[in-house]
């Protein structure tokens, strides 16, 4: 069986009622997911932030400020990511289907934030 893996990120934000977990395929869309659900995470029509207003600063503003989880994984076409949640966290994972690939999680720290661009 062929191998094939693909570059996807993550992010999880446990919390009560307002939590974030979601994977997407580039940084840049995960970056601005992360910003519009920290500045507007009802989707508020009436909202003063609006997707337009993002900045890589904005994002390192409110990921500092923020409890965020931020993973870039190599994942195999057989695998998923989950999300478990305990008692207001939240953390990905990768549900193995066969354990002979080697999907990887990279986890992201407040350092790495400024190499996110030479991720994609």
């Amino acid at each position: 069986m062929e191998e094939e893996f693909k570059m996807v990120c993550t992010a999880s934000k446990g919390s009560y009622g307002t939590g974030f977990e979601d994977v997407f395929d580039n940084i840049e869309d995960l970056k601005r997911a992360i910003v519009k659900h920290e500045c507007n995470p009802w989707d508020e029509e009436d909202n003063t932030y609006t997707e337009d207003k993002y900045t890589d600063e904005l994002f390192k503003e409110v990921c500092k400020a923020k409890d965020y989880t931020v993973v870039i994984v190599k994942l195999h076409s057989s695998e998923q990511i989950s999300f478990n949640e305990y008692d207001g966290t939240s953390s990905p994972y990768i549900e193995k289907i066969d354990p002979q690939f080697k999907s990887e999680m990279e986890y992201v720290t407040e350092k790495d934030w400024d190499l996110l661009n030479s991720k994609e």
